[in-house]
């Protein structure tokens, strides 16, 4: 996760939720993923990743991103990055 986490590596991870076109990579994805909706975030380049797979992904996909948020919905809420990808959610 420190590559979600770095201004080039955010980028990167960007460009690669872009390419995905098969059920078998968006679930690679989620899988890296679960447990680290929460901190990503809530971090200033990690929430584009977030944001990203909001985006790409259909609604039954990142249904596991709106479960782990929905735990720490309060600190999630408060913070900047958080709100931004709750926004993304609605």
């Amino acid at each position: 996760m420190q590559l979600a986490r770095n201004e080039k590596g955010t980028h990167a991870l960007q460009t690669m939720i872009d390419m995905i076109s098969t059920f078998s990579e968006a679930e690679l994805l989620e899988t890296l993923l679960k447990g680290h909706v929460v901190p990503l975030s809530l971090d200033p380049q990690g929430t584009h990743i977030i944001q990203k797979l909001i985006e790409k992904l259909n609604e039954e996909k990142w249904k596991f991103i709106f479960d782990e948020l929905l735990f720490q919905l309060c600190s999630v809420a408060t913070n900047y990055y958080g709100w931004c990808v709750l926004k993304k959610l609605i």
